[in-house]
């Protein structure tokens, strides 16, 4: 999805966010699967492969080498990466990890315009799942 019909959602972005803990369920709620959608937008590069990380979910790589001005079409484009079936048991875990690793440009680092986390689920076959692998 290259565009979105709530434009306020990709306005503003949290420029060089490493890590982002969202608290979801408490102790005593059973682990839940969630639908994830990030919105992204590149406020800096017009052109490709200046600003490229990886994301991770609950300490899984999602998407690599995200190139937002690559896939949105260049900059100020809004774009949405939607994730579902990412189950947590307390905490949901966002990571963005840069791929150049000096750092040295704001145009390089990764952005999150924001995030929605819609419940799917709540079964104890996620409870058991999430157990094992512990």
């Amino acid at each position: 999805m290259n565009r979105t019909d709530t434009p306020w959602l990709v306005a503003s972005c949290a420029r060089g966010l490493k890590r982002c803990v969202v608290p979801l369920l408490s102790e005593s709620d059973e682990p839940a699967e969630y639908t994830v959608r990030l919105y992204f937008t590149d406020f800096d590069n017009e052109q490709a492969g200046k600003r490229i990380f990886d994301i991770k979910l609950q300490g899984k790589v999602v998407l690599d080498n995200f190139d937002i001005a690559r896939q949105a079409g260049g900059r100020g484009k809004a774009l949405i990466r939607e994730f579902q079936g990412i189950v947590v048991k307390d905490n949901l875990v966002i990571e963005l990890m840069a791929q150049d690793k000096n750092l040295s440009s704001k145009n390089s680092l990764p952005v999150l315009c924001g995030m929605e986390v819609v419940r799917e689920t709540k079964t104890k076959n996620i409870a058991a799942a999430v157990n094992t692998r512990q």
